[in-house]
């Protein structure tokens, strides 16, 4: 369970770094009381540990001020910081006895005279070294970040070996974190931010030499998109994963959920397999150098994820409400959920790292979570819908808490199938049915191949084994098609988009298989959370290349020549399923 927040308690800092993300809010501090009240509002929504972030947290007088009002209000403290005043071994001391368990301590390089240039301070290396000795073996995690900037890639591995030496006096993770282009970077960008390949090679390098030189030494990577990390994406991670779940900037009022906002993804990014998991890459990256190095990759994938109880059920009475009173902690408003099952209500949360926040988000916001009824059958066929009460919907909590979600009736599948029923009905001709399996859409057609109106051809690896008046089955991947007759009235793929290996190459295809004016029409499932009974533990099978969203599909369709006639989005049909439209009219050059 996510435990930590954020506190970014000002920006002044005793370094002036190149790269520096902070330097725009530089004179910016919040005062003590502002500080305070966000404390005890953290412990409200559940938190464990309080980290305190700047800026540099450790120059503020009243450091030990923070320190007691974390302790008091029953949570531990934990910093991110240059490591300089750690060199003093008071502070150290007094910081550990009100509670220390957490440092994250960022360096620019192994050499003392780059890592001073770089953060613009004669003697800063020595003092965060200092530091760096004075925690290990005393704070239970301590990272260090190496902060990738061009300067320092040609010295990575003398950086992975101070460090690997060092880690002889205790644990600690190292941590190879792509510099952010914001605030000062942007003053030297070419100079300053390597190029994303770059920095996937040098990071492999440093692995391959830690695992040889020193294995017990963990690695982790920050800052590059999934897919140019290749084999070492695992080793991917963000706040998330070092369990924070809120921040707060010392300008913000309260807290807001960690996020992603400062990342976004490239026109190749859809046909990825890694896309609903990854985290981005950053904005001004993209803005800056395009995203010609950015190659999806391929491999099979899940398209949905469990919520897991994390406690009994809880006899709660929510009016009025315990977590707005503060007698009892928040729910995380994006890996949480609160549902209203028989005799109160019960915690869950999703811990899956095979998706990003940014993904779970989008679910819980199109009310793409659902309760299953038994392990018996298929899986669509025994959701039902949850839906955020009311009441929620409108608390002054929305934000950092992931409010009650109550079942909801009749199940909204029937009017996802109600939709494709018409869409179904409608055609006429030759119609191809890509990746068809065992045809299960067949009966909306029946009536029009009874008449002679619809001629039907199933395409699927697996032979079909329904039977139907002008059906033809090909029993073949949709790649290894070869197609030399008459051109399709409509190509259609219901819920087999997701399972053919190239997105762009799928619809190309189909798309030469249609006449002019033909149609395309397309239904698959966008990712889904289910509630998983208390015990109960799990994932749905990986089978999928993508998890394709019915914007992405707009976007694609509209590229290459495709006019939408229609469809809706997942949140529309009341289920995962998302149904598209187009028709065919020209193609793009």
């Amino acid at each position: 369970m996510d435990t930590r927040v954020l506190l970014k308690t000002g920006y002044r800092c005793n370094n002036n770094c190149v790269f520096c993300h902070a330097a725009p809010h530089r004179g910016i501090e919040a005062r003590f009381e502002q500080l305070q009240a966000k404390i005890l509002e953290a412990r409200q929504l559940g938190a464990r540990c309080v980290v305190l972030s700047g800026g540099e947290p450790t120059i503020r007088p009243d450091l030990m001020n923070l320190a007691d009002a974390i302790q008091a209000a029953g949570m531990r403290i934990g910093l991110v910081t240059n490591g300089r005043m750690l060199a003093y071994s008071s502070l150290v001391r007094d910081l550990l006895e009100r509670g220390l368990e957490y440092v994250y301590c960022s360096v620019c390089s192994a050499s003392p005279e780059l890592h001073d240039r770089l953060v613009r301070s004669r003697g800063a290396f020595e003092q965060t070294w200092k530091g760096l000795v004075q925690v290990i073996g005393k704070v239970p995690d301590l990272t260090v970040n190496l902060v990738l900037t061009r300067a320092v890639l040609g010295r990575v591995l003398d950086a992975v070996e101070r460090i690997g030496y060092l880690s002889r006096r205790g644990p600690l993770r190292l941590k190879l974190s792509m510099v952010e282009p914001e605030g000062n970077a942007l003053c030297d960008f070419e100079g300053l931010v390597p190029l994303i390949a770059e920095a996937a090679t040098r990071i492999r390098e440093a692995v391959d030499y830690a695992s040889d030189r020193w294995p017990d030494l963990e690695l982790l990577v920050d800052g590059l998109p999934l897919c140019a990390l290749g084999e070492l994406a695992h080793l991917d991670s963000g706040l998330r994963e070092d369990s924070f779940f809120a921040m707060s900037e010392a300008f913000e009022q309260g807290w807001y959920p960690v996020d992603e906002l400062h990342k976004s993804f490239g026109k190749p990014c859809p046909e990825c397999s890694l896309r609903r998991r990854c985290r981005g890459v950053f904005r001004v990256y993209l803005d800056r150098r395009g995203d010609g190095e950015l190659i999806p990759a391929r491999e099979t994938v899940s398209n949905s994820f469990i919520f897991i109880a994390d406690s009994a059920t809880e006899a709660i009475c929510f009016d009025p409400c315990p977590i707005q009173a503060g007698e009892q902690p928040a729910q995380d408003p994006v890996r949480g959920l609160m549902v209203a099952m028989p005799g109160g209500i019960q915690r869950f949360t999703a811990g899956t790292r095979d998706f990003s926040d940014q993904t779970l988000a989008r679910c819980k916001a199109q009310g793409q979570v659902y309760l299953a009824h038994s392990d018996q059958g298929d899986l669509v066929e025994r959701l039902q819908s949850l839906e955020l009460v009311p009441a929620c919907a409108d608390c002054s909590l929305r934000r950092m808490c992931s409010g009650i979600w109550t079942p909801r009736e009749p199940c909204g599948f029937a009017r996802a199938k109600a939709m494709l029923d018409l869409e179904l009905g409608a055609l006429r001709g030759l119609v191809l049915d890509v990746g068809c399996g065992a045809a299960p859409y067949l009966d909306s057609l029946l009536p029009a191949m009874q008449r002679g109106e619809l001629s039907y051809i199933g395409v699927d690896p697996e032979r079909g084994t329904a039977s139907a008046p002008n059906a033809r089955w090909l029993q073949t991947s949709f790649e290894d098609l070869c197609w030399d007759s008459k051109a399709f009235d409509c190509v259609m793929a219901l819920r087999s988009l997701n399972h053919l290996p190239g997105l762009r190459a799928a619809l190309e295809k189909m798309l030469d298989l249609l006449r002019p004016g033909g149609r395309l029409l397309l239904a698959d499932d966008e990712v889904f959370g289910v509630v998983a009974e208390a015990g109960r533990e799990g994932r749905a099978s990986f089978e999928h290349w993508r998890s394709s969203t019915h914007e992405e599909i707009a976007v694609l369709a509209n590229e290459l020549g495709l006019k939408s006639t229609g469809g809706a989005a997942a949140g529309e049909t009341s289920s995962p399923m998302w149904i598209a439209s187009f028709e065919s009219y020209e193609r793009c050059a």
